[in-house]
């Protein structure tokens, strides 16, 4: 069921952080190997959010970005599984649940 703002009930709210966390971590799930569509998907938003977050994340060195045949493939780096890895821990402290 929607409601007037047409955003389900159910649906919860996420900030920025949540979103590149959830762009990072699929990232990093699919050793880059995923679709911008199937991102968008898996992240809930849409593509301006996932284009502006990817490169976003590109420019603070958190991926690196490789064009393969007209087609874009996101690996991440060291600094972008580190920033992974501090997110979790951040959210276990303040005892949120994994997303």
């Amino acid at each position: 069921m929607e409601s007037l703002a047409g955003i389900s009930p159910n649906r919860k709210n996420r900030d920025r952080g949540d979103l590149v966390f959830g762009v990072l971590r699929e990232l990093y799930n699919t050793d880059g190997q995923i679709g911008i569509t199937r991102l968008i998907y898996r992240v809930n938003t849409n593509y301006n959010i996932v284009r502006d977050i990817l490169d976003m994340l590109s420019r603070s060195g958190l991926i690196e970005k490789k064009s393969k045949n007209e087609k874009s493939e996101f690996r991440v780096t060291d600094k972008g599984l580190r920033f992974i890895e501090a997110y979790e821990r951040i959210n276990s402290v303040l005892g949120q649940k994994k997303r």
